[in-house]
């Protein structure tokens, strides 16, 4: 392979910057993406890829009141983040960070003749700012696609240049073969990289349940109402003397109801947005893990939950609507909701949970290494590299 050298443009910081920069921040930024993203960095060094991360901190005036930002560059495990600095003004931050993302991007060109930018979509003002560089050059520019810009972002402006964005690649990486067919009308080279899993967790130990005699369900990830989270807690309370407790970790619009209900009912914790570590622990240790997320809503078509990849990483049994951005090989290792009603769903929970201790175990277990030996971020950034070869 000629391309010895990537370029990783996005949003992600270090994890010991991230620590250091949002321990104490009311609103954190998305921890879903700096995770996703930065397992695949790490993928790409330990198959040998060098990787220069060029960053724009995932900073806006709701997360600090700081005007002018600028952080040390720093490295972990041979990955090099090199962050551009922010002038924390909306809309000017982007035009300022695209520009600069213009020259850095130049610089590497330049720098590092047989590098490959590889760029997050949804990243957009350094992306954008990036692929314009390299593509001037007549170099190529892949592009990670975790999500239609439509369902991220409203503005018809920004719309447009993140589709811009699609167009400038050269390459994709996709979710879901929908995706494809929706965005790649030229026939770019892709692959299809449905979800991610963190190769380190191999040598975790896996706990016993520890926090509760009762039955423990776990949701943890955006709480909106098109995740089905409200229908989620209903099912639950349906099941208001089978000493099941649901745990909901995460943010989004159905907050209110959820803390509304919590000091209601004791079936149902909530506990916001908390440390990934932290979370992880508590999937370890439950009895389920739920995804509710409605599979008529169309959006399903074009995105794999990340949490799915994680909550099958922990060894903890997978109850799950049958989303169409799925892959049928997904089924035999989790278990499927039949009927999607309130109803249903608890009447599954309740069936699920019925099951021996022993049988839910093992379906966990099997689905574990299912992840970490076939999903795992060494295996799924190889199918970039085959891109990235002449």
């Amino acid at each position: 392979m000629k391309t010895k050298t990537v370029i990783y443009t996005s949003y992600l910081c270090s994890e010991v910057k991230y620590k250091e920069l949002y321990v104490n921040s009311a609103v954190k930024p998305g921890i879903q993406v700096q995770k996703f993203n930065r397992l695949l960095v790490e993928g790409l060094s330990l198959n040998g890829i060098n990787v220069q991360c060029l960053s724009s901190l995932p900073m806006s005036r709701i997360i600090s009141q700081k005007i002018f930002i600028i952080e040390r560059n720093d490295s972990v495990e041979n990955v090099k983040f090199y962050y551009l600095p922010i002038l924390n003004i909306p809309i000017i931050k982007d035009l300022l960070i695209l520009v600069l993302s213009f020259f850095k991007g130049l610089f590497f060109a330049c720098k590092e003749s047989s590098s490959f930018m590889v760029c997050d979509i949804l990243s957009m003002p350094n992306s954008l700012g990036c692929a314009i560089a390299y593509r001037l050059l007549g170099k190529k520019v892949l592009g990670i696609v975790t999500d239609l810009p439509e369902d991220v972002i409203s503005t018809k402006i920004f719309l447009k240049l993140y589709y811009l964005v699609i167009q400038m690649c050269t390459h994709y990486v996709f979710m879901t073969k929908e995706m494809n067919l929706k965005l790649n009308k030229t026939g770019k080279p892709f692959k299809i990289i449905e979800g991610i899993s963190d190769i380190k967790r191999v040598i975790e130990k896996q706990e016993e349940n520890k926090f509760s005699s009762a039955k423990i369900c776990l949701y943890a990830g955006n709480c909106n109402k098109k995740n089905g989270v409200d229908k989620l807690i209903e099912a639950i309370l349906l099941l208001k003397y089978k000493n099941i407790i649901l745990h909901i970790f995460g943010s989004g619009d159905e907050v209110g109801y959820i803390e509304k209900v919590a000091k209601k009912e004791k079936q149902i914790q909530y506990h916001g947005i908390q440390p990934n570590d932290e979370v992880l622990v508590y999937q370890s240790n439950s009895d389920l893990l739920i995804n509710p997320r409605p599979s008529e809503e169309e959006f399903t078509k074009y995105s794999f939950p990340s949490k799915n990849m994680e909550y099958m990483t922990s060894g903890t049994p997978l109850l799950t609507t049958k989303l169409v951005g799925m892959p049928e090989e997904y089924y035999e290792y989790v278990y499927l909701f039949d009927d999607e009603s309130v109803e249903g769903m608890s009447k599954k929970i309740d069936e699920v949970l019925s099951l021996s201790e022993e049988t839910r175990k093992k379906t966990g277990l099997k689905a574990r290494e299912f992840i970490l030996k076939e999903k795992n971020n060494v295996i799924q950034t190889r199918k970039m590299i085959d891109l990235m070869k002449d």
